[in-house]
């Protein structure tokens, strides 16, 4: 392509042109620049802003067919949100700027700018409004139960100093005299202890009790058994349960019971709490879901936070107030009709006893007993004026009365205490670009320095604490697992450590185990074959038997088998022998008594083993058949012999007339 300047114009003429193109693609392209991709993808940045890097990388690649590297990527990206949003110098350069419009936008507001002198130029310090901020906040509770911003402030550190110039600007804000009437609750770090003592000296200041328990457990006191009685104690709404949840604290160790010397029961158990302000929380969780819903905007640069947080929170007011107009038709806020509807379901627990039209005694079934003041709408149990909602005592002398336990409940908690608190709202703001500037210097951005990585986002959780994961995988109750004591296993056969007696090496296999027993009569009753597994009681037996059984080591405990002489039944009793099996018969020792004399040792019976076949079992007519001269010696000639309940054939007394 050729052009030629038109002559006093800004225009170019095109004199040739050939939009014919024989280069074929390619993969790798030179040309395609950072601002370029910047500028073609500007409009999807804008949409999504925290666009992950990797994934629009992979996307220009699919949609243009070009190599584009990680980091061109990354750079194309800080480059569109650099245009916009600006950069670091131009907003913190519109600050001044910004706090003019936000007085003239929403009239009432108190928006503070600090700078310090540094080499000669003003240098940002803090800012305070009530349409953005990190770091500090000041979160209030609606009569919903819900959190309330008032505050914020974004300052170089979070310090005694900062807080105390926080505390001061809110008390101005919100023209607090009556410090007593105020009720203020932290964590109590980084100079929050020292600000309170300065500025609200009078207030009722409170602890968290989670971050109380977070220091009890680093104190050494950990488990379950502590972090319970700890509980017990701040849940505590009276001072003599309170001091028996102190006593079982001391019943686990004196230590830890003179952990809380140094710590006022007054800001972190109820049993001390002041019954002003009618709120029992023990709890900051609403600073820290708040923290979590600005989330996203503390990434960015500080015009952009502060309008972020003042859109999310015009939203969000406007909400609340639409939800409270139309869907709210009770008296009661949906929360508050939640608490007291749990109460009223333990009514049933307590039996009243009316004393005059205020006054009622309750009993309950565990034992304890309370009185009720209906005039003063208070409890012995303190519950009722601790929240501004009656407990279950309360509940039951209410419905003895006839009457409504809603219309006890404190008028903070009402739909139209609610309407009032969102009734104002925060009014829009017109685009940078029409703001009136200010005749005052601009600010330089402050030098907060960078500590090394990246910086957390999420909140830190304690080691004990179950994971938001976790908590979506089941609803279950998260048990903490404890790591096992390993334990060394050994082996009851060898007595060596590291196996079982299942997997001894020295163990004998059951085959080899097992073999066949002889059942001797000694009398000659009878003879039968069985199994034993093991010989030790086949050794007991013998040795218990040794006065009966008589001859050397290795005689035979079977006596010697007599022939029959008789020429009829001489064929059945050869065939009958010649059918014998072999079988294994103990053959003892020299007794204990003969080991006693010969050694002092320890005394150990090695069995041997013999194989001798005493003749088997047949049958004649039915009849099982033995050849023995047991027997004839005892004198028996019956040749048919019962015992335990079966027939058996005596060979040894049949005659050729018998057979």
């Amino acid at each position: 392509m050729h052009a030629i300047k038109v002559r006093d114009e800004e225009t170019f003429q095109i004199n040739l042109l050939n939009d014919h193109h024989s280069c074929p693609q390619i993969f790798e392209v030179k040309n395609v620049k950072t601002n370029w991709i910047k500028d073609k993808y500007l409009q999807k940045f804008k949409s999504d802003p925290k666009r992950n890097v990797k994934g629009f990388r992979v996307d220009i690649i699919n949609e243009l067919r070009v190599n584009v590297s990680r980091h061109q990527a990354y750079r194309a990206k800080n480059a569109a949100l650099k245009q916009l949003e600006g950069s670091p110098e131009w907003q913190y350069s519109r600050l001044w700027d910004y706090s003019e419009e936000i007085r003239k936008t929403n009239p009432g507001s108190t928006v503070i700018v600090g700078t310090e002198q540094v080499d000669g130029e003003e240098r940002f310090s803090r800012f305070y409004g009530p349409n953005g901020g990190i770091l500090l906040t000041a979160i209030g509770v609606d009569p919903n139960n819900n959190l309330f911003p008032i505050a914020y402030a974004v300052v170089n550190k979070e310090c005694r100093e900062t807080w105390e110039w926080f505390l001061i600007v809110l008390k101005h804000d919100l023209n607090i005299i009556r410090e007593h009437e105020y009720t203020f609750m932290s964590d109590k770090q980084k100079g929050l202890m020292q600000a309170f003592e300065e500025v609200f000296p009078g207030c009722d200041h409170r602890f968290c009790v989670r971050h109380l328990h977070n220091n009890f457990k680093q104190a050494g006191f950990r488990g379950l058994a502590f972090k319970n009685a700890l509980w017990n104690a701040a849940k505590s709404c009276t001072v003599g349960e309170w001091k028996m949840r102190m006593q079982e604290m001391k019943n686990l160790s004196q230590q830890a019971y003179d952990w809380f010397n140094d710590k006022p029961a007054v800001q972190w158990s109820r049993s001390h709490f002041s019954e002003a302000s009618s709120c029992d929380m023990l709890l900051n969780n609403v600073c820290e879901t708040f923290n979590a819903c600005i989330l996203d905007a503390r990434e960015k640069p500080i015009l952009t936070m502060l309008e972020w947080i003042r859109e999310y929170l015009m939203r969000r007011m406007q909400e609340n107030r639409d939800k409270s107009c139309t869907k709210w038709k009770d008296k009661l806020c949906p929360k508050i009709q939640q608490i007291l509807q749990k109460h009223a379901n333990k009514v049933s627990d307590c039996m009243p006893i009316k004393a005059d039209d205020f006054h009622y005694q309750i009993s309950c079934f565990d034992g304890s007993q309370h009185c009720v003041d209906l005039g003063s709408k208070s409890c012995s149990c303190r519950k009722w004026q601790l929240s501004g909602i009656p407990c279950k005592h309360a509940c039951c002398a209410i419905y003895h009365q006839k009457q409504d336990p809603k219309d006890y409940v404190a008028d903070c908690y009402s739909v139209d205490t609610y309407r009032r608190v969102y009734k104002l709202a925060i009014l829009p703001m017109s685009h940078e670009g029409m703001w009136s500037e200010s005749c005052i210097i601009p600010p330089i951005p402050p030098n907060f320095g960078r500590r090394a990585g990246r910086p957390a986002k999420a909140r830190r959780r304690e080691s004990d604490e179950p994971t938001l994961k976790n908590k979506q995988k089941s609803k279950r109750k998260q048990v903490q697992k404890i790591k096992r004591h390993q334990t060394t296993v050994h082996c009851r056969t060898c007595g060596e450590p590291g196996h079982n007696t299942a997997k001894c090496p020295e163990r004998v296999p059951l085959a080899t185990q097992e073999m066949t027993e002889a059942t001797i009569n000694m009398e000659g009753t009878s003879v039968r074959a069985g199994k034993r597994k093991a010989p030790t009681n086949a050794v007991n037996r013998i040795e218990r038997d040794r006065d009966t059984t008589t001859g050397t080591q290795g005689a035979n405990i079977f006596p010697p088998l007599q022939p029959v002489e008789d020429p009829i039944l001489e064929p059945c009793i050869t065939q009958v022998e010649s059918q014998a099996a072999e079988v294994p018969v103990y053959n003892p020792g020299p007794s204990m008594y003969q080991q006693l004399q010969q050694s002092n040792q320890h005394l150990t019976l090695q069995p041997r083993v013999q194989i001798r076949a005493p003749p088997p079992m047949t049958s004649i007519h039915g009849l099982p058949v033995f050849s023995t001269t047991s027997r004839a010696q005892a004198g028996n000639h019956n040749p048919i012999i019962t015992e335990g309940g079966q027939k058996f054939l005596d060979l040894s007394q049949l005659s050729s007339s018998d057979v």
